[in-house]
């Protein structure tokens, strides 16, 4: 345990509810939303937000070019050769 006392409940909620559900989260997970539903308090789903793709590096597409010699494009970027 920590010296924290905030995370030592934390801590201890969660061994709780792991050994009350012998470690099946798909059980805690139902209880969850029975206890949710019967609270009687108004649930917001947003839907998700859409994911942006950035570029990701690959140095193994690197070695290829470098093997084979050719430059390396960025699409909407010219190399001046």
């Amino acid at each position: 345990m920590t010296g924290d006392p905030v995370l030592n409940e934390i801590y201890r909620i969660r061994a709780e509810l792991s050994d009350q559900f012998q470690g099946d989260v798909h059980a805690l997970g139902r209880y969850l939303r029975e206890q949710q539903s019967a609270s009687g308090a108004t649930v917001v789903t947003r839907s998700p937000k859409p994911v942006k793709m950035g570029v990701v590096h690959n140095p193994r597409l690197d070695v290829d070019r470098i093997r084979d010699n050719t430059p390396a494009t960025t699409p909407g970027i010219t190399v001046a050769q």
